[in-house]
């Protein structure tokens, strides 16, 4: 929790603008014990400047004590580096975080995994070490990031004219910050100004307004991937997938789609298990993959390569747990 991104993060959080009126928020910060004295003073900033709705903040190493009743799990851990041992580590501890949460946490905790690896720590700790300590629901563990996407939000909008608020519906495919697809049919933008207008919440299709299909379907793409995702765009990602989750309403229109990592169920011929983005609708009473997204085969053997990929990538981790788990033994 003293990390620049979780230091973003807690900005949101406490500014009111995250959560619905009526939450109230009690936030507790997990670090290792040498980062304690630094996450206390970010404790105390956060309760400086934060709104009416922020109950307490608490510092701590224990992680029974942090996962104690939680509603929602943010997970921002980053392994050090992309070596095979920081990998093991990063893998070992996001095993003993998801037995922590689900035998401590809420039973319907939301646990949002985010950072340089989110895909794969979103499955481990789905796929927790402890055949006894398993979530309820696979919708429970979600990974979120969006850097792709809102990048092309934004390249979208500036060909537009408009600002990047106010384009929606692009949808990222794959993996949270590096999609291997961008899809823009279901894309729109509002308060466009051109022949056609409406009323304040008329959303016109981006493909009505801006015809360069070349640029749309493969350059956009390549434009959109970030060299190095921001903690600040990480931070407003969680942030405003924790909103729209935590608070329906609040969306533009109950139909808008949200790039989201959830963990496959077979959707589009991805892999079982593995944490994958797929368009997501999100209501009061569930969230779901939406499954009859226009696609084309080409597109699809797209996704299925990268699904692969990421399974691959699962295999390898869970081995080199397991291999390290019997060891312990």
């Amino acid at each position: 929790a003293n990390s620049t991104r979780a230091y973003h993060v807690l900005q949101w959080l406490v500014s009111g603008l995250t959560m619905p009126d009526d939450y109230s928020l009690v936030l507790t910060l997990l670090v290792d014990k040498e980062a304690e004295t630094a996450a206390e003073g970010i404790a105390m900033e956060m309760e400086d400047c934060a709104q009416n709705s922020l109950r307490s903040v608490t510092v701590t190493s224990d992680s029974e004590k942090a996962f104690s009743e939680c509603s929602a799990v943010i997970i921002l851990d980053d392994p050090e580096e992309d070596s095979a041992t920081c990998l093991h580590e990063h893998s070992a501890r996001l095993s003993r975080y998801s037995t922590s949460i689900v035998q401590h946490s809420h039973p319907a905790v939301l646990v949002v995994v985010a950072g340089s690896h989110a895909n794969l720590g979103a499955s481990l700790v789905w796929k927790s070490v402890d055949p006894s300590a398993v979530f309820k629901q696979k919708r429970q563990v979600i990974a979120v990031g969006q850097a792709g996407e809102r990048r092309a939000r934004s390249l979208i909008a500036k060909r537009l004219g408009v600002g990047s608020h106010q384009v929606e519906n692009v949808v990222a495919w794959g993996r949270v910050d590096y999609p291997c697809l961008l899809a823009t049919k279901s894309a729109t933008v509002v308060h466009h100004v051109g022949a056609i207008s409406g009323p304040e919440t008329y959303a016109k299709q981006v493909h009505d307004v801006l015809h360069d299909r070349q640029w749309l379907n493969s350059s956009l793409l390549q434009e959109s991937l970030p060299l190095r995702p921001s903690p600040m765009t990480a931070a407003a990602s969680v942030a405003e997938i924790l909103r729209v989750w935590m608070n329906p309403a609040s969306q533009s229109a109950p139909t808008s789609l949200h790039s989201v990592g959830v963990v496959s169920q077979g959707e589009y011929g991805i892999p079982e298990g593995i944490t994958f983005v797929f368009p997501v609708r999100i209501s009061e009473e569930k969230q779901w993959v939406v499954e009859d997204y226009p696609l084309s085969e080409s597109e699809l053997a797209t996704l299925r390569a990268e699904g692969e990929r990421l399974e691959n990538e699962l295999k390898k981790a869970l081995e080199a747990r397991s291999g390290a788990h019997q060891s312990h033994l």
